[in-house]
């Protein structure tokens, strides 16, 4: 069986039933990181491709990395360990778990930050249909984001999404809370 189509089967069996937070079934995200990877970011390489489909499978289902690196190899299950977010250990804080994450990433190859530039990218574009305290707590993460990835080829393409969310988020907020957050120290 072709090893894309496989990655597509295992995703969309893994994620079945959950939904995205606009009532979409959630394996649409996979798919829309998949093309923006494949066909704006014009990575080319199979096994990047299918460790963006299953990005998110072992952070958010029962697949361990050993099914993955068992069924599509070693390189795809090191991918898609480094775009998984650990669970927080005792003790530690979402921050300190989050600084880890980024510094892997950090050190990770450009096709792996690729995918999460693809990732990022289409949360991003899907916010529109979140709501404001969503969007408000999703950009800050953004901003940070982009410095861990800012030396990363198709970065371009995420600064242009992080702009145009930013700017729909502040067509929202009402020009009286607009004004107290523009002015308010920080």
């Amino acid at each position: 069986m072709n090893r894309l189509y496989e990655a597509l089967r295992l995703m969309q069996r893994s994620h079945a039933g959950q939904k995205r937070k606009d009532g979409r079934p959630y394996w649409t995200h996979p798919l829309a990181v998949y093309d923006v990877l494949s066909i704006e970011l014009r990575v080319r390489d199979d096994d990047a491709k299918i460790a963006a489909l299953l990005h998110d499978v072992v952070e958010d289902t029962p697949v361990q990395l050993a099914e993955i690196e068992t069924r599509f190899g070693a390189m795809v299950a090191q991918m898609v360990g480094a775009l998984t977010k650990p669970p927080l250990a005792p003790g530690q804080t979402k921050e300190e778990m989050l600084e880890s994450y980024y510094a892997g990433l950090r050190s990770a190859p450009d096709v792996v930050r690729q995918i999460k530039i693809a990732d990022r990218v289409h949360n991003l574009r899907d916010m529109v249909s979140t709501d404001r305290s969503f969007q408000e707590k999703y950009l800050p993460d953004s901003r940070e984001l982009l410095a861990v990835l800012a030396q990363t080829p198709g970065i371009e393409l995420l600064y242009a999404e992080y702009a145009a969310a930013e700017s729909r988020l502040l067509h929202l907020l009402t020009g009286r809370e607009f004004r107290r957050r523009a002015y308010s120290p920080q």
